[in-house]
């Protein structure tokens, strides 16, 4: 019998997966603002998830072999998804790249899974379909990723120069001086806090 929702999930998964590999790539100027770290530290941001999501591909391939896919396939989707929700809760970049590693082991366990999900799930003669679908979905995230990123960024909402701040992590700290909280729309739009160098019509002098 073909499961044609398996191949959705699976290429979903993937998807997500390849998009945050590249999505924080466009970010990593206002996380080096947000946290004050030099771009050699930011780097780690890149590699935390890349490093893992290739170095455990192997070894999780064969703890795949062993396990139930399905319990497998609902932990890869959770932790991937918990991973991400303490990438943007966490408050230090430390933290962000332990995360990161996180979210790259699940991501790595997500590419484990996904061929023996596709061949349990479709018929022998529709498997060539169901690898171009998933194979398809990769690269279109590690596409759409910096695209996306940058639409998040451009879309915070920091109107009327009162931050919008939800949580302590990197959409949200403190300015240099410790005032006041400051958003990562402060520093991606320096005017709508009224820096000296704005010069629109009314901002603060």
């Amino acid at each position: 019998m073909t499961r044609w929702w398996v191949i959705v999930a699976a290429g979903l998964a993937v998807f997500m997966a390849s998009v945050d590999l590249s999505i924080t790539n466009v970010a990593l100027p206002t996380l080096g603002h947000v946290f004050v770290v030099s771009p050699s530290a930011l780097e780690w941001v890149v590699l935390a998830y890349s490093l893992p999501a290739v170095a455990l591909l192997l070894p999780l391939g064969r703890w795949v072999d062993t396990v139930a896919l399905r319990g497998a396939f609902l932990l890869a989707v959770c932790g991937f998804a918990g991973a991400s929700v303490l990438c943007g809760l966490a408050p230090s970049l430390l933290r962000l790249v332990v995360c990161r590693f996180l979210q790259g082991g699940f991501g790595a366990l997500i590419a484990a899974l996904v061929l023996p999900l596709a061949a349990s799930a479709i018929r022998p003669e529709q498997r060539g379909r169901a690898m171009g679908i998933i194979g398809a979905l990769g690269p279109l995230g590690a596409v759409v990723g910096p695209g996306l990123g940058g639409l998040l960024l451009a879309s915070l909402d920091c109107a009327g120069g009162v931050p919008q701040c939800r949580g302590p992590g990197p959409l949200c700290s403190l300015d240099p001086g410790g005032h006041r909280p400051s958003s990562i729309c402060d520093h991606l739009h320096p005017a709508r806090r009224g820096d000296p160098g704005d010069t629109r019509v009314g901002s603060a002098p």
